[in-house]
Formats: C-alpha cells, structure tokens, sequence
C-alpha cells in the first residue's frame, strides 16, 4: 500500500505522458496552444518532476543535493524515453523539447524545496513511516 501512496501519482504522470506521447503528430490538434511547444514542455515536466518530488519526499531527510540528483535522474531518464518513444510514433525527437523537460525538472525541485512544499513534503514522509525525516 505504502508503494501505492508514495508512486501512485509519478505512475498516474508517466501514463498520462505516454498516451499523449502516442499520439503521431498528425493527430495533435491544431490550436493556438500548441505554437508554444516548449512552453508545454517545461509545465509538464514541472508536473512530472512533483509527482517524483512525492515519491522521493523521504530523501529529504538525507539533504536536498541527495532529493534532487534522484530526482533529475529519474526525470531525465524520463524525458529521454519519452523523446524516444515519440521518434517511433513518427513525432520528431527534440533535444530543445528534452532542454525544456529539464527545465520543468529543475522547477519542481525549487517548487519541492521552496517554503510552502518542503515541510509538506517532510510531514507526509513522517506519517508514512520515513521517520528519518526531518525539517
């Protein structure tokens, strides 16, 4: 359960970011939105990067530079299959796009250790068990 509870919502991301990932980029709408590309990119791999920014909240207790490289790993790792994934559906694989993810990456982990989120963060990993945890 606990496993649920902590990767539940970085699973749920990955999946949403797959399905869209799928799609050829025929099938992408034709709408304003979407001339802002990377835009796009960097608020999806903020969200992304938050989701694992839960799962990974008990690395806290360890310090902040241990919270962010597993977390710009598993990101980055991340945002390369999915620019690879989107080469095999004929969308074109961008190192600008992947330049964006880690944008997005490093904004989570700003958001993660800024005021309102790091002591969030720290509480719920307290709750769950990660009693290492600490402010």
């Amino acid at each position: 359960m606990r496993v649920l509870v902590d990767w539940g919502p970085a699973i749920a991301v990955y999946l949403l970011v797959w399905i869209g990932s799928s799609l050829p980029g025929s099938s992408m709408p034709d709408h304003r939105l979407f001339e802002f590309d990377k835009v796009l990119h960097l608020v999806e791999y903020t969200v992304v990067g938050l989701s694992l920014a839960w799962g990974l909240r008990h690395r806290l207790a360890k310090g902040w530079k241990s919270f962010a490289g597993a977390l710009l790993l598993i990101g980055l790792c991340w945002a390369i299959s999915d620019e690879t994934h989107q080469a095999f559906v004929g969308r074109d694989a961008s190192l600008l796009d992947l330049l964006a993810d880690l944008a997005g990456l490093l904004t989570a982990i700003l958001l993660a250790l800024g005021a309102p989120l790091r002591p969030l963060l720290l509480r719920h990993a307290r709750r769950t068990g990660h009693s290492s945890a600490q402010a």
